[in-house]
């Protein structure tokens, strides 16, 4: 109906189960019978067949309407299996980069567009700013104190990869509820189309106001990311790290609910406090434990490119 609504009442999709995701397409009497396992391979499977029959091409940042005048039709049967169990979009400059200012109408032709190429498994992070503020209260911070930690919408993908925090913070707490109410309409289309969202969980980051709150806590300091200023990582085994992270999971469910592959790249392109192997494994059996023993199910996801394991160095990353 958003995307080919002339051409709506010719299209039939039937479900059927199968081992991997797949579609398959028949275009015969002026009517295309889809085929497939669920919503996604479905929505995968019509773009397809409007590619490879139709001449139709959408790009993500130029043409975004699809203008046709009659659907082909063919003989035979289109099939296709996609061998892939998740396909993953985003990473966190992304949500910067380009999308910091979008509003639901924008993100609503972003996930369809993500459907139409099959995506599965996209980055669901926006606003996680109300998760850090509703838990900074939970710790004894005062709402200015709790907004300041928060970096502004043009640098909140740099914070949630630890490389920052505190910049150009939102004014009042209008700000942080309109991003969870954008953050929630995005997540609902997600699951509505099927698709198994990332969410964003706790590295070690915290305030370095934490510092003064929590004089006995054992809080280091990382070295600033670029010119920015250094940021604090508590340490993995100071037992204020599993009560803080079991809140920040608990606000986390209670504002998006779980679903259970977490996102968390300690360190992304800066250096931790301590560069032992040691304080490298405590650091992931620590986060490792968190999340376990908030959800026996999490999968804990990291982006591919994480300077300082580039090194040789790494964590304690669970088998398999």
């Amino acid at each position: 109906q958003r995307n080919l609504p002339d051409f709506k009442d010719a299209f039939t999709v039937q479900f059927e189960k199968g081992e991997k995701d797949f579609f398959c397409i028949t275009a015969q009497d002026g009517k295309v019978r889809v085929k497939a396992n669920n919503y996604i391979s479905a929505f995968h499977g019509i773009y397809c067949y409007l590619k490879e029959y139709c001449n139709v091409q959408l790009s993500w940042c130029a043409n975004q309407q699809i203008h046709i005048d009659r659907l082909e039709m063919f003989s035979g049967e289109y099939r296709k299996q996609i061998e892939q169990k998740y396909r993953v979009y985003m990473n966190y400059c992304t949500l910067d980069y380009s999308m910091c200012w979008w509003d639901f109408a924008r993100w609503e032709k972003e996930i369809d567009f993500m459907a139409m190429n099959g995506i599965n498994m996209p980055l669901a992070v926006v606003g996680t700013e109300a998760v850090w503020y509703e838990t900074l209260l939970a710790f004894g911070f005062t709402k200015d104190e709790a907004l300041g930690f928060i970096s502004g919408p043009a640098f909140w993908a740099w914070q949630l990869m630890t490389n920052i925090d505190s910049y150009l913070p939102p004014k009042n707490e209008k700000y942080v509820y309109e991003r969870l109410e954008l953050g929630r309409k995005i997540l609902n289309r997600y699951l509505e189309f099927g698709m198994q969202p990332i969410q964003q969980g706790f590295s070690g980051h915290v305030p370095t106001l934490l510092k003064k709150k929590y004089p006995k806590a054992k809080i280091l300091m990382q070295r600033g990311w670029c010119l920015y200023p250094k940021t604090a990582q508590l340490d993995p085994l100071d037992p204020l790290f599993f009560e803080f992270g079991t809140v920040y999971l608990q606000k986390l469910e209670a504002l998006f609910g779980n679903h259970h592959f977490i996102a968390c790249d300690p360190f992304h392109e800066g250096t931790p406090p301590k560069s032992s192997k040691k304080y490298l494994n405590d650091v992931g059996k620590a986060i490792n434990r968190l999340y376990e023993s908030f959800d026996a199910g999490s999968v804990w996801v990291m982006q591919a490119w994480t300077h300082f394991c580039r090194t040789g160095r790494n964590f304690a990353f669970p088998a398999g």
